[in-house]
């Protein structure tokens, strides 16, 4: 039986060569550069994810913008990756930009602009669990009991999670409805 961990690598190195042989064939494609941009970050390879941002000048410059900003994220630069999403000001349909600033905001303790990325995000895609994940534990963060049991009782009803992330979303339901 092969270890847990030598498995995972094996196919992230599988992955990577795969996504690698895509993009030679078809340098203009955003999702293929994406996708092995957030697997060489996800391998600690660094170096690799800033080559393929270079290389990828044709990419749409709010998406180098996030790319630019998760390389801050990788290197413990959060307020450096928040200030430059924060440099511009896209549509609020923009769900990449969103989730990834809200989900800094949420990790510097700035849950009322958290919040509200949520919210923008949750106006385009009201059935993602994530975003009414990231809304209630905003939320309850800053102590707004009601609208944090409202959006932890929308993040169960999205049937999204189980397991440990399930028992939370029902921990904090049980507790916000005794309040």
């Amino acid at each position: 039986m092969v270890p847990y961990g030598l498995t995972s690598h094996n196919a992230a190195i599988e992955a990577r060569e795969m996504l690698e042989q895509y993009l030679v064939s078809d340098p203009e494609s955003v999702s293929t550069v994406v996708a092995l941009f957030r697997l060489y970050l996800q391998m600690d390879d660094l170096d690799m994810a800033e080559q393929l941002l270079v290389g990828s000048s044709r990419l749409p410059s709010l998406t180098i913008l996030e790319m630019k900003a998760q390389i801050k994220v990788h290197q413990g630069d959060l307020l450096g990756a928040v200030k430059m999403l924060e440099s511009v000001t896209p549509d609020y349909d923009e769900t990449t930009y969103h989730a990834l600033l809200a989900g800094l905001y949420q990790k510097m303790g700035r849950f009322e602009e958290a919040a509200r990325h949520y919210r923008y995000l949750l106006n385009s895609e009201p059935g993602q669990g994530v975003f009414w994940l990231g809304l209630a534990v905003s939320l309850d963060s800053l102590n707004s009991d009601k609208e944090a049991l409202s959006a932890f009782q929308r993040t169960r009803d999205t049937g999204h999670y189980d397991g440990d992330v399930q028992h939370y979303v029902e921990e904090r339901i049980r507790v916000l409805s005794q309040r």
